[in-house]
Order: structure tokens, then C-alpha cells, then sequence
């Protein structure tokens, strides 16, 4: 469902589905679903703990702006 949608969207960055919970375990989540946004840079510059509406458009431009970045 991922790919597809990030497919659909003309989305073209890196994504980790943690399908083992490896990530998980070496970074202490709390709750699922959980996700992180990072930045060019190795930067985490976002989290959010629990569903999100990943095609709102303020959520698009927040990440637009990531992928803008230099």
C-alpha cells in the first residue's frame, strides 16, 4: 500500500517499511503506526505517533519543502 501510494503520488524518496520491527527495537517506538521524517541531511525533523493523513496538502507541501531542501 505504501509503494503504491507513494507511486501514485510521483514520490521518489527512500522509505522504510520496518516489516521485523529492527528499526523499532533501536529506536525505542511507542505506538503504531509511527513515523519519521528525515531530512536530506540525516536530520529528524519530524514525528508522528499514530495515523496520519499522509495526502493532505499541508502534510504535501511540509514534504515538497523536505525534498527542496539543498
Amino acid at each position: 500500500m505504501v509503494t503504491r501510494q507513494m507511486q501514485r503520488r510521483g514520490w521518489t524518496f527512500r522509505s522504510l517499511l520496518d516489516t521485523r520491527s529492527a528499526v523499532a527495537q533501536d529506536y525505542g517506538i511507542s505506538g503504531h503506526p509511527e513515523s519519521f521524517l528525515i531530512d536530506k541531511r540525516g536530520r529528524l525533523v519530524a514525528v508522528a505517533v499514530g495515523p496520519r493523513e499522509w495526502t493532505s496538502p499541508g502534510i504535501n507541501r511540509f514534504i515538497k519543502q523536505l525534498l527542496e531542501e539543498t
